[in-house]
C-alpha cells in the first residue's frame, strides 16, 4: 500500500470512516483528531475536535501551515490520529481510534525557473 504525499505547505484533506468492531459504520457522538511528526514525536496539532456535523463519513482539511518541514530530510513523514466515540444501545459510550499516514515532501532546491 503506498503513502500519500504532499508537498509542504499544501493542505491535506482527511476523509475517514468511523467504524465499530464489527466493522459496521457508525456515526459518532464526539471526534478529534491530532497531527504529529512521526520521526520525531512532536505533536503538530493538539487533540482538535473534527469540524463539522459528524457523520459515519467525514471528511476535513488541515491546513498547510501545519505542513512545513520539520527537519533537513527530503521527506518528512506525519500521522493522524482519530479518536470518536458512539453508542451502543443502552450501554456506556464506546470509542474507536485510527491513523492515517502520509509523507510531507521538502520542496527546497526546486528551482521555479527555466531549464
Amino acid at each position: 500500500m503506498s503513502m500519500s504525499s504532499h508537498n509542504a505547505g499544501a493542505a491535506v484533506m482527511v476523509t475517514a470512516m468511523f467504524r465499530d468492531h464489527y466493522g459496521v459504520l457508525k456515526t459518532p457522538t464526539a471526534a478529534e483528531y491530532r497531527l504529529d511528526d512521526v520521526k520525531s514525536g512532536d505533536e503538530i496539532i493538539p487533540w482538535t475536535v473534527i469540524p463539522g456535523t459528524l457523520d459515519s463519513t467525514m471528511e476535513w482539511l488541515i491546513g498547510g501551515e501545519f505542513n512545513l518541514m520539520m527537519s533537513l530530510e527530503t521527506t518528512d513523514r506525519r500521522r493522524v490520529t482519530v479518536r470518536f466515540e458512539y453508542n451502543v444501545g443502552e450501554l456506556e459510550p464506546a470509542t474507536g481510534t485510527g491513523e492515517y499516514f502520509y509523507l510531507c515532501q521538502n520542496l527546497k532546491g526546486i528551482d521555479g525557473g527555466s531549464p
